[in-house]
């Protein structure tokens, strides 16, 4: 289940709970692709075994006024990210 939280500068779309990684990265290949969609957006990623996945999206809220806004971009990234993982991960 999508979480939106809200913090001083960002909208966090938390994808999946981070307790099920072992170890958190904001790469900057996801970054570049995130911020063509939404300028300023962060994508973290988290590994679990082997396998890297997003596991939220931070969306800057000088970009966006609501969460429904938020989630508009934060999907459009994911959906960006997962096509393009594959190639560059």
């Amino acid at each position: 289940m999508v979480r939106i939280d809200i913090t001083e500068n960002f909208y966090r779309v938390r994808i999946r709970e981070p307790r099920i990684f072992t170890e958190f990265r904001i790469p900057q290949w996801a970054g570049r692709i995130a911020d063509k969609i939404c300028s300023g957006s962060k994508v973290a990623m988290g590994r679990k075994g082997k396998e890297w996945k997003v596991q939220s999206i931070l969306i800057p809220r000088k970009q966006v006024k609501t969460k429904r806004q938020a989630l508009k971009y934060a999907k459009q990234i994911f959906r960006k990210i997962e096509q393009t993982k594959g190639l560059v991960w």
